[in-house]
């Protein structure tokens, strides 16, 4: 589960990443992104602040199929996030809440 400042920004960041959301739960307010290949799931919720600092997570790491490395830092830093890294296999993004973000290639 992520806790993000802006949840539609969040969605459209998360969107290049991992195509269209699975689902939006109106209720709760959640978006799931599903990956059923290996029974995996990211949760984007709105962050309420009740308890001070935001939350966050400081990093995570995925494995993905082969994608045009240049096309995502692209895309992804026209929305505001940061490339931290792109070695052959391994790109290490910031989005724009400052969680990082590893996308590793099969």
């Amino acid at each position: 589960l992520l806790h993000v400042s802006d949840l539609d920004q969040a969605v459209k960041y998360y969107n290049i990443l991992y195509g269209p959301e699975t689902t939006r739960d109106l209720q709760t307010g959640r978006v799931v992104f599903a990956f059923p290949a290996s029974d995996t799931r990211l949760i984007l919720e709105q962050a309420t602040y009740e308890y001070g600092d935001k939350p966050r997570i400081a990093s995570f790491g995925i494995k993905v199929d082969a994608f045009d490395s240049r096309k995502v830092q692209d895309a992804l830093q026209a929305l505001g996030g940061e490339v931290l890294n792109a070695d052959a296999g391994i790109l290490r993004l910031k989005d724009p809440d400052g969680i990082t973000l590893e996308l590793v290639t099969r």
